[in-house]
C-alpha cells in the first residue's frame, strides 16, 4: 500500500500542530459561527490548518481539511485533516477535543494520528496492525454489549431526510438501557480513540464528517477494532460503527431504523 510509508509523517505533523496549539491557547481566543451555532471556527483552528497543510505539502499528496479545500473522493491517496475536532468543547473549556491527521487510500482510512492537548494523550498508527496511545501499544479485546460504555456521535442536523432525530434518540435510549450507558463526548475523534484504547467498548456515528473520523478510525482498525462504514447523505458524510465482535451486529441492527438504506462495508 502506498500509505504504508506515512505513519511517521502523520505523527510528525500532529506533533507540530500540538506545539502550535499550546503556544496559542493562552492568548485571546477568537471565534465565529459558520452554518449553525454548533458549527464554529476559531483563530486556533485556522492557524493549525495552515501549519499542518504546509507540513503535509512536502509529501506531494493532496490535503483536504475542514477549513480548506472542498472535499472530494476522486483521489486515490489523500490527506484529510481536522485542525480541531470538538471546537465547541474547546471553547467551553471541556477537554474532549483534538487535532486529527488522517491519510486515506482508495476510500480506506489507512494512517492516522490524533492528539488531545488538554489530556496529554496522543494516538497514532505505526503500521496496519499497530497503534499506540502515547508510549503504550493498544490492542482491543472483545466485550459483551451489556458490559460496555458506548460512545455516540450524532449529526449536527436535526434530521436525515425522511428520518427524524426521534429515531436517533430512540436508538440511543435502547443501547443505553442494554449496556453500561451511552455517552456523547462532543468529538468523534476522541470517542473513537477511546474505543481503541479500551476506555469505551464501542462507538457509532450517524452522518458525521469524514475529516472528524479519518484519523481515529484508522487508529481503531490498527488497534484491532472492527470498523464498518456506510456513505452518508452528502459526499463528505458517513455513518460508522466500531467495536469488537458480536456487538457490531447488535448496533447495526438498531441503526437500520435510522439509516435504512445504508450499505455497510468493512474497513
Amino acid at each position: 500500500m502506498k500509505a504504508e510509508g506515512y505513519h511517521g509523517k502523520s505523527a510528525q505533523a500532529l506533533g507540530k500542530g500540538i506545539l502550535l496549539f499550546e503556544s496559542l491557547v493562552s492568548r485571546n481566543l477568537q471565534y465565529r459561527e459558520k452554518e449553525t451555532s454548533r458549527d464554529t471556527v476559531t483563530n486556533i483552528d485556522l492557524a493549525i490548518h495552515n501549519l499542518i497543510c504546509r507540513e503535509l505539502a512536502e509529501s506531494n499528496i493532496p490535503v483536504f481539511s475542514e477549513e480548506g479545500l472542498a472535499w472530494e473522493k476522486t483521489q486515490e491517496l489523500y490527506w484529510i485533516i481536522d485542525p480541531i475536532d470538538g471546537t465547541t468543547n474547546m471553547i467551553s473549556g471541556i477537554p474532549f477535543f483534538g487535532i486529527s491527521v488522517g491519510l486515506v487510500e482508495r476510500e480506506t482510512f489507512a494512517v492516522g494520528a490524533f492528539g488531545m492537548p488538554a489530556t496529554k494523550e496522543i494516538f497514532y498508527t505505526a503500521g496496519p496492525a499497530s497503534a499506540y496511545r502515547n508510549e503504550a501499544r493498544m490492542r482491543v479485546v472483545e466485550k459483551e454489549l451489556r458490559k460496555c460504555l458506548i460512545g455516540v456521535c450524532f449529526s449536527s442536523k436535526g434530521g436525515l431526510g425522511p428520518v427524524s432525530r426521534k429515531e436517533e434518540f430512540q436508538v440511543f435510549q435502547e443501547l443505553n438501557d442494554s449496556s453500561r450507558g451511552c455517552l456523547r463526548l462532543g468529538s468523534a475523534g476522541c470517542t473513537i480513540c477511546y474505543v481503541a484504547c479500551g476506555k469505551l467498548g464501542a462507538a457509532f456515528g450517524v452522518s458525521v464528517k469524514s475529516w472528524d473520523v479519518a484519523a481515529s478510525l484508522a487508529i481503531a482498525k490498527a488497534a484491532g477494532c472492527d470498523v464498518r462504514v456506510a456513505n452518508g447523505d452528502a459526499p463528505e458524510n458517513l455513518h460508522f460503527i466500531t467495536g469488537k465482535g458480536q456487538m457490531m451486529d447488535q448496533i447495526q441492527e438498531r441503526l437500520a431504523r435510522v439509516v435504512p438504506r445504508a450499505q455497510w462495508r468493512e474497513m
